[in-house]
């Protein structure tokens, strides 16, 4: 017996959702195969730490990513060729950056 078979003996409305549920991911995967592999020039991929991880998302120009740590919250976008990062802390911490290697850059908050 294969799967059309069992989908047939389910009810009308158990027929009707599991079509709606295919068509659905159907449209989820279209749209995840549109971002992959067609990216505008202005965009960033975002990807796993190490070379040769897949794309995780894309980031568009002006579109921010939020951070949210357990001194505040900081929030990263793309303007043109540069990061914006600005942050706010209710615990009256400063935004603190250090450099780490040559390739590297540690972003956290400290206390005043």
């Amino acid at each position: 017996m294969n799967l059309n078979e069992n989908l047939d003996k389910l009810p009308k409305w158990a027929q009707s959702e599991v079509r709606n549920l295919k068509m659905r991911l159907e449209e989820a995967k279209n749209t995840i195969t549109t971002l992959n592999d067609a990216p505008p020039s202005n965009t960033v991929r975002g990807h796993g730490y190490s070379l040769g991880d897949e794309p995780i998302f894309y980031l568009k120009n002006n579109e921010t990513v939020t951070f949210k740590l357990p001194n505040g919250i900081i929030h990263v976008r793309i303007e043109d060729n540069y990061l914006d990062i600005n942050a706010h802390s209710e615990f009256s911490h400063y935004l603190f950056s250090r450099p780490v290697a040559s390739n590297s850059l540690e972003i956290h908050f400290i206390k005043q």
